[in-house]
């Protein structure tokens, strides 16, 4: 509930960026229907076969997805015994493997071939919480990287892998990295929309040396605005909302490892 609070309201309005910038452009064809429309409030619209007012939903869909699925099988991923938390894994890799990636990617419906991009944050989660030792998290992930490298092309692996590596080891607290850390995931929702801006220099200066430079330059800048301005506007506030709510004990399940030892079992 928390995350989707915190998620939701900015993806919303990203969802109106979308459909108010072919409107202002005059591009009434590319608006989607109003079933469209409303199919995007609860990421139904693959499943549902209806478009996208942005290309990138589709992840956003899947992501929604997976935390529904990690909603039901949470007290067993956090389960004291080791060895019902590796057969989920075991699991949730056997099943994606099992579940080839739709070409192109972004006609996928369902999570399933996807699930080895998630199932390494939860190794990371396991590991950081002491649920794990250091090498049967080594053992798990590497079995994870495999199952990714299976799924899809090696640029998948290499940016699971940093990812992983970037978690764990990387310091990564700049006066550069902050900021853009905060502003990713409404420059991530707002990007397509601003690359209209790629054509205007063109289209205001005609042809010649340069257009394509201003025109990069235009999306780039708009593209860091509009996430800016959404995440101080909408994001921010969003997050102040998510953080004012608080479970109880009773509410969340104990997680193994967490409180009571430094050291992995």
């Amino acid at each position: 509930m928390k995350r989707l609070i915190r998620l939701h309201p900015p993806y919303v309005a990203a969802v109106a960026l979308a459909i108010a910038v072919p409107f202002a452009l005059g591009h009434h064809e590319r608006i989607p229907s109003a079933e469209a429309i409303t199919s995007h409030l609860v990421y139904m619209n693959g499943i549902l076969g209806l478009p996208w007012a942005n290309i990138v939903f589709w992840t956003l869909a899947l992501e929604f997805q997976f935390y529904v699925l990690l909603g039901l099988v949470f007290p067993l991923v956090v389960s004291p015994n080791l060895i019902i938390r590796v057969a989920v894994i075991s699991a949730i890799l056997l099943l994606s493997i099992s579940s080839p990636v739709p070409s192109p990617a972004t006609s996928a419906h369902f999570v399933i071939p996807f699930l080895p991009l998630f199932s390494a944050g939860i190794l990371v989660f396991w590991l950081r919480n002491n649920m794990v030792s250091w090498p049967t998290f080594w053992a798990l992930i590497l079995v994870n990287l495999a199952a990714l490298l299976y799924q899809f092309e090696p640029l998948a692996f290499i940016s699971v892998s940093g990812a992983v590596l970037c978690t764990l080891f990387a310091r990564l607290r700049s006066a550069l990295f902050l900021p853009l850390s905060r502003i990713s995931y409404p420059v991530y929702l707002v990007h397509v929309p601003f690359l209209f801006l790629l054509y205007v220099p063109q289209r205001v200066l005609g042809p010649g040396v340069g257009r394509e430079e201003i025109g990069l330059f235009l999306a780039a800048s708009g593209t860091l605005a509009g996430g800016y301005l959404m995440h101080k506007l909408i994001e921010a506030p969003s997050q102040r909302l998510s953080s004012q709510i608080r479970f109880s004990s009773n509410d969340r399940p104990a997680i193994c490892g967490a409180t009571s030892r430094k050291t992995p079992h």
